[in-house]
């Protein structure tokens, strides 16, 4: 919960947190698994069943185009901040972005209506000391360099 709530100081216009969160319950991970299995991918389903837990995490639909672009980007960001704040509890996040508007189970899963969309899955996890994406992550130099062109 303390994620998700420094998470929410995500860049958004006019301050409508067009966002919303629903986590799936051990019970509901497993229907909610099988129906990706089924309704996306196999390899999905895989990756989201060895996860500890799913966050789903939709946004409003407006019917303002302009304004429903600008609502689905800041929840974007809202995710995108999800992660970098679990990567630094040493919480490691898978984000699935894709449509999933069409994917029935998953949307009575979660309790998504016609009134939200779905912006991304994220399989929520634990790294592997010495992993392969922390060494990774270690060779990118903390200081930015400016040249003049």
């Amino acid at each position: 919960m303390e994620i998700l709530d420094d998470a929410v100081w995500a860049p958004n216009h006019r301050n409508r947190e067009p966002w919303s969160f629903r986590y799936a319950t051990a019970a509901v991970q497993k229907r909610l698994v099988k129906a990706i299995a089924k309704e996306r991918s196999a390899e999905l389903g895989s990756i989201m069943e060895r996860a500890a837990g799913i966050l789903i995490v939709a946004a409003r639909r407006e019917k303002d185009d302009h304004i429903a672009g600008e609502d689905y980007a800041a929840a974007c960001c809202q995710v995108r901040n999800v992660q970098l704040l679990g990567w630094s509890h040493g919480i490691g996040m898978y984000w699935e972005a894709g449509a999933f508007s069409d994917c029935k189970e998953i949307l009575s899963l979660a309790d998504i209506g016609e009134h939200e969309c779905v912006v991304g899955l994220i399989a929520i996890g634990y790294c592997l000391r010495g992993s392969a994406v922390q060494r990774q992550v270690r060779l990118h130099s903390p200081t930015l360099r400016i040249e003049q062109w």
